[in-house]
Order: structure tokens, then sequence, then C-alpha cells
């Protein structure tokens, strides 16, 4: 790259100078150099191109994809030593890689998401392994949305590296309810380009435990699964539903001992108690008509005290009069008898 210029250089400006003072720059060496006061013409015009390349935002992203490749690729020079700030790192596109490669992840393009990963991933991990491993994640936890902050920069063996903190909200299928994750992605410069640089992983004693995982569910709780598309979208659900949640929470607590309640509230005007519904309860709770007058409220995770708690709510934000029963969960009881009883108005704490 012998002819590569350094228009920071050339400037005499530094890498963080604004917009301000790389025009200040400009003017006054533009003054000294001019050919009508003695300078010469060559030079004239590099300072020229210097300031308009510099200044115009689309030309500055293209020149410091240059800038950055020029001075890794010094082999007597340390890039570690420009110490880039985070809007030279923003300016590279590296987050777009990384919301690419999350957006490919989110479509089930395993495949395409596995071009993406850096070759020191490639040298250990067979693309058949990744689009696996990836499919089966898929299956536990569907990707909902997601975004990226920058977290710190780093020079070390490997090269450049760019680490990213990663914020996605996923619909656990298993658990039946939309949880938030938090989790670091690394981005790596190699090859004039950003990959994504995962950690070290037995992938395949990952698909064995997955597997395991999803075979146990799908020989004894297939039937009563709930399907996704039916409640990360509303809380408004069918009864049958309903019942299907009612039934997935019990075996929660079976399995885990996660309390749950089930309340019913008695009300001839539902489109108001939808409303106060849908803004004071969680993602995760659901409701559905039993009857005419009826409305049922699961309330998963919730034990006696926050029932209350819950109930309380929603009566402050009621104009009228809140009817109401509930019942939690007990191991003498099946759903069924659980949803006779507080549609009966037989509050049980339990």
């Amino acid at each position: 790259m012998s002819d590569f210029i350094d228009y920071y250089l050339l400037l005499q400006v530094h890498y963080f100078a604004n917009d301000d003072m790389i025009r200040t720059a400009y003017r006054k060496l533009s003054q000294i150099h001019h050919p009508d006061k003695g300078g010469g013409h060559d030079k004239f015009v590099q300072i020229q191109e210097a300031y308009e390349t510099l200044i115009n935002k689309d030309k500055k992203k293209d020149y410091i994809r240059t800038w950055m490749n020029h001075y890794i690729h010094e082999a007597d020079f340390e890039f570690a030593e420009l110490k880039p700030s985070l809007y030279d790192i923003t300016m590279y596109h590296v987050k777009e890689v990384l919301m690419r490669y999350l957006k490919l992840i989110s479509n089930n393009s395993f495949e395409d998401a596995y071009d993406l990963l850096s070759d020191y991933n490639k040298g250990k991990l067979y693309k058949k392994d990744f689009v696996t491993w990836q499919k089966l994640i898929s299956e536990v936890h569907h990707l909902l949305e997601y975004n990226a902050s920058l977290e710190t920069y780093n020079h070390d063996k490997k090269g450049l590296t760019v680490t990213y903190k990663v914020k996605v909200k996923e619909f656990n299928r298993l658990m039946n309810h939309v949880e938030e994750d938090y989790f670091k992605r690394r981005m790596i410069y190699e090859n004039h380009q950003w990959r994504l640089l995962i950690n070290d992983i037995d992938v395949r004693s990952v698909i064995r435990k997955y597997k395991k995982i999803l075979a146990m569910n799908k020989k004894n709780y297939r039937k009563i699964l709930p399907k996704i598309d039916e409640n990360h979208v509303t809380k408004h659900v069918s009864r049958k539903y309903f019942l299907n949640n009612c039934e997935y929470e019990r075996l929660r607590y079976i399995r885990y001992g996660n309390p749950f309640s089930i309340v019913c509230i008695e009300d001839k005007y539902f489109d108001d108690l939808y409303h106060v519904l849908h803004h004071n309860t969680r993602q995760l709770d659901c409701y559905c008509d039993y009857s005419k007058d009826k409305i049922l409220l699961l309330l998963p995770e919730t034990n006696l005290e926050n029932t209350e708690v819950v109930i309380k709510k929603l009566k402050e934000s009621m104009t009228r009069k809140l009817n109401y029963s509930f019942i939690s969960i007990n191991d003498g009881y099946s759903i069924k008898e659980l949803i006779q009883k507080v549609t009966r108005c037989e509050s049980e704490k339990v």
C-alpha cells in the first residue's frame, strides 16, 4: 500500500478530531500551501482531497476502512498503539455485521450465519454441527428481538477484537413465556473484514444435551404443549389454549415447585375489563372468556401473597366494584377441579 496517504497526518489532526477541528486545520494549511502563496500544487491538492474526504460522512467511512487496513497490516506497527476510539470502531460497521448474524439466526438461516464466523471458528467447527446446534437451540428459544451495544475493544494474538453486549428477547417454548437475556459477542478483524468470534465450546456435547431435553419433553408433554404463535402476541387467548397453559403450569409445579394461581373475575362489561387486564398484567399472564360473564386469569409463578397484590392493582384500576375469586395450586386438585372451585367463587387460599 505504497500509495496510501494518512489524511489525519497530512492535516495534522488527531483521529479523534471532529468536523470543526478538521475544518480549522484545512483552512490554516490551505493558506500556507496555496500555490498563490508560494506553496506546491501537489501538496495543496492532497490537502484538499484529505479535507473533502474527512468532512464527508460517506467518504470518511470508506477511508477509515482503508486507514485501518493499512495500519493493521503494517509489519512494524502495533495497531494497539493507535488506541482506536469507539467512534472509529462504530464507523467501520462492526455492529452491522453482528446484527446481520443475529437476523440470520432469527430467520433460521443457519448456513448463511455460519459464513459470518471467523476462520478460527470454522477451523474447529464444521458447518453441519453449527447448523444442527442452532436448529436445536431455536426449538427451545425463539428469538423475537435483539440489539447490541459496544462494550470493549482489544488487540491480542488473534488480532483486533471488539466486544458487544447483546440483549435479546426470546420466547422460551419449554417454559412458555417471554424472557430477556444478555450475553457478549466478539467480532474479529481478519482478511480485511469483520467476522464473529465465538468462544471455544464443545458443540457436540451441547447437541446431545438439547436432543435429550427435547426428546424427553416431546415424549412426556407433547399433547399439552401450547403453540407459540398463540400467546407471545396477545394475552387474550382461547379457552382451549388457556386450559393448555394451566396444565403446563401444573407440570412446571410438579417438576420445579413453581406456584401459580387462577383468578375468576365476574363482570358484564368485558371491553373495559380487557383494557385493565392488558395494562396491569405481565407478558407471561393470560386470560380467556370462560362464560358470558366470567373471565379467567392465569398468573404463572405467583403465590398467594402476590395474587392478592395483583387483584389489588386491578381493583384500583377499575371504576366499579370488582367481583372475583381466586385459587392457588394444590396437589390435591386437578386443573379441572381448580377451575370448578374458582368459578363457583370458592376461593381457597393455599
